[in-house]
């Protein structure tokens, strides 16, 4: 497993999510990039043969209050089907 490669990827996750102000990683450049006003945002990038496409979702106060009902949910569901309730 190529660490250094991961390492990249999430260094080009943290450049799109932070609409670029994170340094590329060597031999990474910025192909092109798409914003919406909603801040959903997709940058692809390339190094030598490599291509990477990241997406920053949106972000709407609709988009915060459906996470955390689905957080609520699913933290419910672990703790009502965790492995210990079973032995």
């Amino acid at each position: 497993m190529d660490t250094k490669f991961h390492k990249d990827l999430m260094t080009l996750a943290g450049h799109t999510y932070n609409n670029g102000n994170f340094r590329l990683p060597n031999n990474w450049q910025e192909l092109t990039s798409f914003s919406a006003n909603n801040g959903f945002q997709a940058i692809v990038y390339k190094n030598g043969n490599n291509i990477a496409i990241s997406y920053r979702g949106t972000d709407t106060p609709k988009d915060f209050i459906l996470s955390e009902i689905l957080m609520m949910l699913y933290s419910n569901l672990i703790t009502i089907n965790s492995p210990e309730e079973h032995f």
